[in-house]
């Protein structure tokens, strides 16, 4: 006699914390996703039990289904009802999530009472982790808060691709590819050794999720800082317009990455403005700066230092 198998269970809906899991959840192939449970996510700010943080998943829910514990995700479902109460939300550089209504009064509120040296500004720290949103605290840098992105509710491919990768993922994906490598140094104990190559390459990677010391806006705006100081300089000493004089003053201001948007290879000669091209040309500054900066960020695409730039903004620079 065959043994009756016991019903199957439902397993409940769980309840994301990290972007990085809902990314994940979509990068399911359809069929293993409807097998499982739609996330909830929840804003850690309000904790608000009775509203959700929205996103493409919810719509495969219906009113009915929404508040019970064992509810599954049924893509196929053919009832026409409304999907459980939720509220836009956004994502941070560390993955953590928060109702966009909750998020926009935040930064004000959640400053701190304490006076930092030199002027400088104090941070402002994530809700959850506490890892600083502010690119510096230094005024002569950019104080920005970081480029905050709202979760896509109704498209899956933007949630795998418009958002950049997170702290959490990046971490993830550097150890992943640290500890499949052939060959490790290691001392006495065992324990591996950093060699001046592998310090190197960490260096690398960390500029890669670290949000550096400007913001896209700021970076646009002192490209076209750079662009003015180059014309005017040429503007007054017209028969003095040598690249010595000229980037020797945008040395004093300006970092080497920026000064090689107008005179590409000046960052890796070093400085020698002899190995560099006599870019850019005469009344040429502001479309050749600008322009090269614009290249660099559609390059880059979306980062926490601000979107790349779309269609209009690629019109505007000069066709760069």
């Amino acid at each position: 006699m065959a043994a009756n198998n016991p019903p199957r269970t439902v397993p409940a809906r769980s309840n994301l914390v990290i972007f990085d899991d809902l990314r994940r959840y979509f990068g399911m192939k359809p069929a293993s996703r409807a097998r499982r449970p739609v996330p909830r996510v929840r804003c850690y700010i309000c904790q608000d039990q009775t509203s959700e943080i929205a996103h493409p998943a919810l719509a495969t829910l219906t009113t009915a289904n929404a508040n019970d514990p064992n509810a599954a995700a049924s893509s196929s479902s053919s009832e026409e009802t409304e999907p459980p109460n939720s509220q836009t939300g956004v994502v941070l550089p560390c993955g953590h999530m928060f109702h966009a209504s909750c998020w926009e009064p935040y930064p004000a509120t959640a400053g701190f009472p304490l006076l930092l040296p030199h002027g400088n500004s104090p941070p402002l720290l994530c809700p959850h982790c506490r890892i600083s949103l502010v690119f510096t605290t230094f005024p002569e840098f950019c104080v920005e808060t970081a480029h905050i992105y709202d979760i896509p509710e109704t498209s899956i491919p933007h949630v795998r691709t418009h958002i950049p990768q997170t702290v959490g993922e990046w971490r993830k994906e550097y150890l992943a590819r640290r500890s499949s490598r052939r060959h490790i140094p290691v001392d006495e104990q065992g324990n591996g050794l950093p060699d001046a190559e592998e310090e190197q390459e960490e260096e690398e990677e960390e500029e890669r999720w670290t949000l550096g010391r400007f913001c896209n806006g700021c970076r646009l705006d002192r490209a076209e800082g750079m662009a003015n100081c180059i014309a005017d300089i040429r503007e007054m000493t017209p028969w003095d317009c040598a690249r010595e004089r000229v980037t020797g003053t945008l040395a004093a201001t300006y970092f080497d990455d920026e000064i090689d948007l107008a005179y590409p290879g000046w960052e890796a000669s070093g400085g020698d403005v002899n190995a560099v091209r006599g870019e850019p040309g005469w009344q040429e500054e502001m479309d050749f700066v600008v322009g090269n900066l614009r290249k660099v960020l559609r390059k880059e695409g979306n980062t926490w230092k601000g979107e790349k730039p779309g269609p209009e903004s690629q019109a505007a620079g000069g066709g760069g």
